[in-house]
């Protein structure tokens, strides 16, 4: 460790200082926390698996019919092959495909920028639509607060080319 800071030194860098015992107990609380809120949720469940609970009565214990009669349901059967399907095929299949992709358009191609743009484009199109809304809900004469507001009598301003209104429209989008 000595050395370390004499070559942080010797390079014009402050050293890093020494970890403090005490501030190794913050990771091991958050870690027992995360533990405690992941894991009880998991054993109720499991708990509660054994009991027949209707939410307005009291639950009573049933043993191991609730997994009988989910292991001698069709539907089950149906889930679990859907997502044994989705997990073993469908997943690693668009994976190679995205990882293709990826590298194909890394490659120096022909109309390398217009199928780039083609793919941006989708990505692009959630946030402008939303801007295009929000533009409409602020609009000073046919927006759709202003036409509230008018509801109750209250003059709307200009939302967003009044310099003190422009400055709140970002926080009513949220």
């Amino acid at each position: 460790m000595q050395g370390l800071r004499q070559d942080a030194v010797h390079l014009g860098q402050r050293p890093i200082a020494p970890v403090k015992e005490h501030r190794l107990l913050t990771p091991g609380v958050q870690v027992a926390l995360q533990a405690y809120a992941f894991l009880l949720p998991i054993i109720a469940v499991v708990v509660l698996s054994f009991f027949n609970w209707g939410l307005l009565a009291l639950p009573t214990f049933i043993g191991l019919q609730n997994y009988s009669r989910l292991l001698s349901s069709a539907s089950f059967w149906q889930s679990l092959f859907v997502t044994f399907y989705y997990v073993l095929l469908n997943i690693p299949m668009q994976t190679v495909l995205a990882l293709l992709l990826a590298v194909l358009l890394n490659q120096k191609l022909p109309g390398r920028g217009i199928f780039r743009t083609l793919f941006v484009v989708p990505w692009m199109a959630t946030p402008v639509a939303m801007g295009i809304v929000w533009q409409w809900i602020f609009d000073p004469q046919y927006g759709a607060l202003n036409a509230f507001l008018s509801v109750f009598h209250i003059p709307g301003p200009a939302w967003l080319s009044s310099p003190a209104w422009a400055m709140l429209a970002p926080y009513c989008q949220r």
